[in-house]
């Protein structure tokens, strides 16, 4: 994904997938249906709908992972997790939109997760919104301050706005963290030779 006017590739974050305790007894949850197929028990609680949205977003099936997520929502309730991973899925799907709200709405039930405020931010950036995108990558540093996204992404943007010395720390702060990003890095540094060369 890449910011609406900017050339800068962004970084965000996946949801991280994780192996559930059910993956290694799945068979004997198995159930027969209609057309006498084996397969997965039918969801009964707002884990199960949320485990079938993380195995349908883990195939590539992001609309089906969109529907189980939602539907997780609405049998559980507000999860910040779940509404971290239903606004992933959206953004694959296209929707930055919708995205935008559901991370909007997981910030406000964790308030403590860099990686959501990240994911927002580069949504906000895409929609021209740059004022907000930084206040959400300044709000991850405090988060984290060792936040690799979030440190390159407020880079970005204070470089695009111009704000050459707070650019230069953060292409800076961005390049001490990031050594397994290659391809984050060599565009981090080409932005920072510009900077230090215009001086």
């Amino acid at each position: 994904m890449s910011h609406g006017r900017f050339q800068s590739p962004s970084l965000s974050y996946p949801r991280a997938p994780r192996v559930s305790d059910r993956v290694a007894h799945r068979d004997a949850s198995a159930h027969v249906d209609v057309l006498g197929r084996i397969g997965p028990a039918a969801p009964t609680s707002a884990s199960d709908w949320h485990e079938r949205g993380v195995e349908c977003e883990l195939e590539g099936d992001f609309p089906a992972a969109v529907r189980f997520y939602t539907r997780a929502l609405i049998v559980g309730g507000p999860d910040a997790q779940t509404l971290f991973d239903l606004a992933y899925a959206l953004t694959e799907t296209g929707d930055a939109q919708r995205a935008a709200v559901r991370y909007r709405e997981a910030v406000q039930l964790d308030p403590t997760r860099p990686d959501a405020w990240v994911n927002l931010g580069v949504l906000l950036a895409d929609e021209q919104q740059l004022d907000s995108a930084i206040e959400c990558f300044e709000y991850a540093i405090e988060l984290d301050a060792a936040d690799p996204a979030a440190n390159y992404n407020l880079a970005d943007l204070l470089d695009q706005y111009g704000n050459r010395a707070d650019a230069e720390r953060a292409w800076r702060a961005f390049l001490a963290l990031a050594a397994e990003l290659p391809r984050h890095s060599a565009y981090a540094a080409n932005r920072l030779r510009r900077l230090t060369a215009c001086v």
